[in-house]
């Protein structure tokens, strides 16, 4: 899958193979440089084995929504939405988001 062969890539540190998961478009204005401090400011999780679990995806018109929950080293739970596209016979990573939370009014 392609949101789990990046975040393997991140894991390991090989922010040029994580970025070959992302669309042309993404990748033509963003250097292994970039790429890096852009997951260490605002998504530093990915650069851990959070074990992961997809929790929702949308296919429509070649575009995919995918949910994929991390659950961190403290127990919370983290849910990235990524935006991926039919790209050279496969999917890519256009852009990914942190969702907030879930809250619960009782």
């Amino acid at each position: 899958m392609t949101a789990d062969g990046q975040h393997l890539a991140l894991i390991d540190g090989d922010f040029e193979r994580a970025l070959t998961f992302s669309s042309a478009a993404f990748r033509a204005g963003v250097d292994p440089n970039q790429f890096a401090s852009i997951i260490a400011s605002g998504y530093p999780f990915l650069l851990t084995a959070s074990p992961s679990e997809p929790v929702d995806c949308l296919i429509a018109s070649g575009v995919v929504a995918l949910t994929v929950r991390f659950t961190l080293d403290t127990g919370t739970e983290v849910d990235l939405a990524y935006r991926m596209i039919e790209e050279a016979g496969r999917y890519a990573i256009e852009a990914a988001g942190v969702l907030p939370p879930p809250e619960i009014d009782v």
